[in-house]
C-alpha cells in the first residue's frame, strides 16, 4: 500500500438526489454500484431514460 492512499476504494456512490443522472452515468462508466433516490417522479423518469439511452438496456423495476 502506498502512503496517503486508503486501503480500499469505496464500492460505489450514494446520494439522496441524482438531478439529471450524472452520478448514475458516472457509476455505470466506472462499473460501480450506485444507490440513490429522487423525490420528484419527473426527474426520476428523466434519469431512467438517460441511463437507458447510455447503456442501450431497459431499466427493470424491482
Amino acid at each position: 500500500m502506498r502512503a496517503g492512499r486508503p486501503p480500499s476504494s469505496p464500492p460505489g456512490a450514494t446520494g439522496r438526489r441524482h438531478d439529471s443522472g450524472t452520478t448514475l452515468i458516472a457509476a455505470e462508466r466506472l462499473d460501480r454500484r450506485c444507490h440513490g433516490m429522487e423525490i420528484d417522479p419527473r426527474y426520476a423518469s428523466i434519469i431512467i431514460e438517460r441511463w437507458e439511452r447510455f447503456t442501450g438496456r431497459e431499466a427493470v423495476r424491482g
